[in-house]
């Protein structure tokens, strides 16, 4: 086999592709009705990003607050809020595109993932390492639809 260099972002969706292509895919109707739905599942995905981000400012005592009684200090919870909100906006953004099952809506996704992977590095937890690999899993599920 030959050494996978990566040299640019193409490269690493083609190396975390060699892991997910041994995975069992949907077949053609299932797919489409994933493709379909997922711009909805992605807004909810967004919309939880968003309120993990701005509600507990609003509101003391927010019960959803994953960050709450984390041990991490204030700079680090103040610095994954500001992610949090990007990372929605970005969601949001990229809405359209998803619908329309535009490739480029696609790559925003993947990108937002890849975002993702890199504030693990930071901010490890087995619950977002998880949400990470699922989310791969249904980007590559669903690509074939997009163009």
């Amino acid at each position: 086999m030959k050494h996978l260099r990566i040299k640019s972002v193409k490269d690493i969706e083609k190396a975390i592709w060699l892991f997910y292509r041994y995975l069992p895919m949907p077949h053609k109707k299932p797919r489409e009705a994933l493709a379909k739905a997922y711009p909805y599942l992605a807004v909810c995905a967004g919309t939880y990003l968003l309120s993990v981000a701005i509600l507990p400012y609003i509101f003391t005592n927010y019960p959803l607050d994953p960050l709450f009684n984390t041990g991490l200090f204030n700079f680090n919870i103040l610095l994954s809020r500001v992610l949090f909100a990007l990372m929605g906006i970005i969601v949001f953004v990229s809405f359209e595109r998803l619908v329309q099952k535009n490739l480029v809506g696609w790559y925003n996704m993947f990108y937002l993932s890849l975002f993702h992977m890199f504030f693990l590095l930071v901010v490890f937890s087995p619950y977002s390492l998880l949400i990470l690999l699922v989310a791969w899993y249904l980007l590559f599920a669903i690509k074939p639809e997009y163009s």
